[in-house]
């Protein structure tokens, strides 16, 4: 969580690839089901360039990742519920 460095509330990964966020998602940590709050992919091998996102609905976007190694990889997310302007900059 971003504004106090807490685990998050929400599942944020699809992890078993079923286009749904759901328990199934968590992984067992210490005898218990837990959210996670990233994925290694070790096959990408060292990554340099930020993920090309994009939308597949409201609710969830794919994050396409590639690297050094020889495969690229997407990693489906759940997005924010918030839409428009999240935060601004004052400009002088």
């Amino acid at each position: 969580n971003a504004l106090d460095g807490s685990r998050l509330s929400l599942i944020p990964i699809d992890i078993n690839g079923d286009k749904q966020f759901t328990v199934e998602d968590n992984v067992d940590y210490k005898g218990q089901s837990t959210i996670i709050s990233g994925v290694q992919q070790q096959s990408l091998g060292m990554v340099f360039e930020p993920p090309a996102i994009i939308s597949h609905n409201t609710r969830i976007e794919g994050k396409y990742q590639s690297g050094t190694g020889s495969s690229a990889r997407m990693l489906r997310e759940s997005n924010s519920r918030f839409t428009g302007r999240m935060s601004w900059k004052k400009l002088r």
